[in-house]
């Protein structure tokens, strides 16, 4: 079973203070205004502090920490970000992850 699930991938730098552009893959982007840390995946999982949020009718724009000017954010253009299992929103009755129907 997936324990880190797609967030959803950096498109590119928004503003000059290593804010991203995020195309997340979830029907509620509001998730974001409360969501505190998300993964990269290297070799690993690294938990990355989400600093502040805000959401558009498409996309959602992240401050983490860390990033702080447009060069570090440029950086991570393509990157996709994850969520651990414990973590990922909860799916009403009768709903299911993609990954876990994967290979039923």
């Amino acid at each position: 079973m997936t324990e880190y699930f797609e967030l959803g991938r950096i498109l590119k730098p928004q503003g000059v203070k290593g804010e991203v552009k995020l195309d997340a893959f979830t029907d509620d982007l509001s998730r974001f205004l409360e969501l505190g840390f998300a993964y990269f995946k290297d070799a690993e999982y690294k938990r990355v502090e989400i600093e502040s949020a805000r959401i558009d009718a498409r996309y959602a724009y992240l401050k983490l920490k860390g990033i702080n000017t447009r060069d570090d954010a440029e950086k991570l253009r393509g990157v996709f970000l994850y969520i651990d299992r414990a973590h990922a929103a909860r799916l009403p009755e009768g709903s299911y992850y993609i990954q876990d129907l994967i290979g039923c």
